[in-house]
């Protein structure tokens, strides 16, 4: 049995360590990634922002992250709602909305207005109350009004109400009020105002609440790092808690829509970051592949010996049916076809026409050797091996003489 080649072993003593570098590239990818961003989360929070945006997702001070992440640790179940409003009916619970960046049209709405008609709550933050609401404000018998500006003013709540157990203030900063349409007031009710200007309130509507705030900003992440604030936490958590259901914080006012696609979130979370270096790697080390690396070696190529073998066992085929004749012809067919794509020629023209083209274009040659060369090859009948060395030594020649030529061709 014949012994393994030196190259196929080491070839598979290198297999392990290519697997092994693989495996320290996504290592080294997975720490970079989880590494950056984290990094640009921290770095995001120092930066200023060009518009607010009081989404659940935000990381800066505007967001709303941190009061997420407080509804969890507290035991409410909350979740994102990116989807059309049209499918919140497949939905039950509260729909929490805070200062759209993207206006709620008409339709959107209405089919607010249904499913909270149904059994379900809406909590609104927002100190744009213009005709944007106008739909939802003429349903639920509420008027919002411009007055005086207020920056982290302490506002007093209503002790008789269960939203504000354990809190003795708030910190508002607003100059939107709301008043209430409705002449008997009972479906509805103040839960925190300044003197008489009412800063939140709620609103019964169909078998469903509406909680109605003028400060956007009431429970921003900036809120968090002071002692003042907390208090605005514990009495939006008193609020979402007496609701009793599901948290929905809408992403779709600030224009983050979810996705069904599998493609789409993995690409978006840190394994599709993963996923990409990997497949910037492959491709670099399929170019490396096609390339030539590290010191040059000389490459010996033998001669394989059947080819040979068919070699001599064609030139003793010819020798044996002394078929020189046929061998020039076939040697001498070649040049010529060649010889006149070069000059431009038909290869069925006389030898004078080809001649007369040689001696045109290669005018420091002779053109009667050529002459006599095709003369010879078309009265060959019967050769002898000398007389047909002679004329493929002459072919040869010629072919020399006329490779520049054949080469512009």
């Amino acid at each position: 049995m014949d012994e393994e080649p030196k190259s196929n072993k080491a070839k598979k003593k290198l297999l392990p360590l290519v697997w092994w570098q693989l495996l320290l590239f996504l290592i080294v990818a997975g720490l970079a990634t989880y590494t950056s961003s984290d990094l640009d989360s921290t770095f995001g929070k120092y930066i200023i922002e060009s518009e607010p945006i009081p989404s659940a997702t935000n990381k800066k001070p505007s967001g709303y992250s941190g009061f997420f992440e407080l509804n969890k640790q507290v035991g409410l179940p909350c979740d994102l709602w990116g989807l059309p409003y049209r499918k919140l009916k497949q939905k039950s619970g509260t729909l929490m909305i805070v200062a759209p960046v993207y206006p709620l049209q008409d339709f959107e709405i209405s089919q607010i207005l249904q499913w909270i008609k149904s059994g379900n709550n809406l909590v609104l933050l927002d100190n744009n109350l213009d005709s944007r609401y106008e739909m939802l404000f003429k349903a639920i018998k509420v008027t919002g009004r411009l007055g005086k500006k207020r920056v982290n003013h302490i506002c007093q709540v209503s002790t008789v109400n269960k939203e504000s157990s354990h809190v003795n203030n708030l910190v508002i900063s607003t100059d939107t009020y709301l008043d209430m349409s409705d002449p008997d007031k009972s479906a509805s009710k103040i839960l925190a105002n300044i003197g008489s200007d009412t800063v939140m309130l709620a609103v019964d509507y169909g078998r469903g609440q509406c909680i109605i705030g003028t400060d956007p900003g009431l429970c921003a992440n900036r809120q968090l790092s002071e002692k003042k604030y907390w208090s605005n936490f514990q009495f939006m958590i008193n609020c979402l808690r007496t609701l009793n259901s599901e948290i929905l914080f809408d992403q779709k006012c600030h224009g983050l829509t979810s996705s069904d696609s599998l493609f789409m979130s993995v690409a978006r979370s840190p394994v599709g970051l993963i996923l990409i270096q990997l497949c910037l790697i492959f491709i670099i080390a399929l170019v490396s592949t096609s390339q030539r690396f590290g010191q040059i070696k000389q490459l010996t190529f033998s001669r394989v010996s059947s080819s040979l073998e068919y070699i001599d066992g064609l030139s003793s085929t010819y020798l044996r049916a002394k078929a020189s004749p046929v061998v020039l012809n076939i040697i001498a067919n070649s040049f010529k076809t060649r010889l006149c794509k070069a000059l431009n020629i038909a290869p069925d023209e006389s030898i004078e026409k080809i001649a007369e083209a040689w001696q045109q274009s290669l005018s420091n040659k002779d053109a009667n050797t050529l002459r006599d060369f095709l003369y010879s090859t078309n009265d060959a009948t019967s050769l002898s091996d000398e007389e047909l060395l002679k004329l493929i030594k002459q072919c040869n020649e010629l072919n020399d003489q006329a490779k520049t030529l054949m080469k512009v061709g």
